[in-house]
């Protein structure tokens, strides 16, 4: 990637709003960077692209609560609760008061990218067995997702060791790890 070095105020607007659209790193994002991009430097002048037409940057919550079929990504559990109780259950088939609860950590860049039906699937096939389900996500480095990991293979470690223990929590425990190479925790 060449950088190029640009004087003036609209270089320096362009630059962190090209950050901002990176940053998001969603598909309508990168496309309406590579819109901007093209209207102030392709066009130059002429402004082929209306800029109405170029939405702003948008970003997702760095922590979040995040289903495929909500409407937006909560951030917090009161709202999602609301939502999943009242919206979702139903339709789905579900009981909130009587089934289990599963909660699932997902990594917030397949969600941010729209690259998530392992998830979608995971979710679907949990629903389809009568659970409520729970997704976090989160922006973490990768220091604090081997937390994460760890704490769920002690979870797991704890099920074998002693089932009472981990039957006792309200809330069951699932971190699902995608990765192009596998990686020792």
């Amino acid at each position: 990637m060449a950088l190029y070095v640009l004087a003036g105020e609209q270089d320096a607007r362009s630059f962190m709003m090209s950050f901002q659209y990176w940053l998001g790193g969603s598909p309508e994002n990168l496309e309406s960077m590579l819109l901007m991009m093209a209207n102030n430097y392709v066009y130059e002048g002429q402004k082929q692209i209306e800029t109405e037409n170029i939405a702003e940057p948008t970003l997702l919550p760095d922590i979040g609560i995040w289903h495929p079929l909500a409407p937006q990504v909560f951030e917090d559990s009161v709202e999602y609760n609301n939502w999943y109780n009242k919206v979702h259950a139903p339709l789905v088939g579900i009981d909130p008061a009587k089934a289990p609860t599963v909660g699932v950590i997902l990594q917030k860049s397949h969600i941010n990218t729209k690259d998530e039906c392992h998830y979608t699937s995971l979710i679907q096939e949990l629903e389809a067995r009568g659970c409520r389900v729970i997704c976090l996500y989160s922006g973490l480095t990768h220091a604090h997702s081997r937390a994460l990991a760890s704490l769920a293979l002690a979870l797991a470690l704890l099920r074998v060791a002693c089932p009472s223990a981990i039957r006792s929590l309200p809330v069951g425990v699932l971190h699902f790890l995608f990765s192009s190479t596998a990686r020792a925790l």
